[in-house]
């Protein structure tokens, strides 16, 4: 496989994993119904977005390990999976806690890979 040819392959699952994951920068959408679903403050419920920041920015770090890594069809597969394990933690158990965990670790973290 040419240089020029992986490339492109990277560019294309990069571009479908970020219309994919944007919902990591559209927070704010959801804040209001959140707060009123889990019945907490909206500072309390702003460290979500701060920890999947953080572990967006790790996931960032090591992106260019697990490119090389992985073949980008594979890369674009787990991190659809990871993303879509972080909304699922929250939609089986529809807690604070979990959606820190898997919004905010998991989904974060996948999202940064990707």
């Amino acid at each position: 496989m040419s240089v020029q040819h992986k490339g492109l392959e990277f560019l294309i699952a990069g571009f479908v994993i970020n219309l994919s994951l944007g919902v990591l920068y559209g927070w704010s959408i959801l804040i209001v119904p959140l707060e009123e679903f889990l019945n907490i403050d909206r500072s309390t419920l702003s460290i979500v977005p701060a920890v999947g920041l953080l572990f967006f920015t790790v996931g960032v770090f090591v992106h260019d390990r697990v490119t090389q890594w992985l073949h980008p069809a594979t890369l674009a597969f787990g991190v659809m999976l990871g993303a879509g394990f972080g909304h699922l933690t929250f939609y089986l158990a529809p807690h604070y806690f979990s959606l820190l965990f898997g919004y905010g670790v998991i989904f974060g973290l996948s999202a940064g890979v990707g």
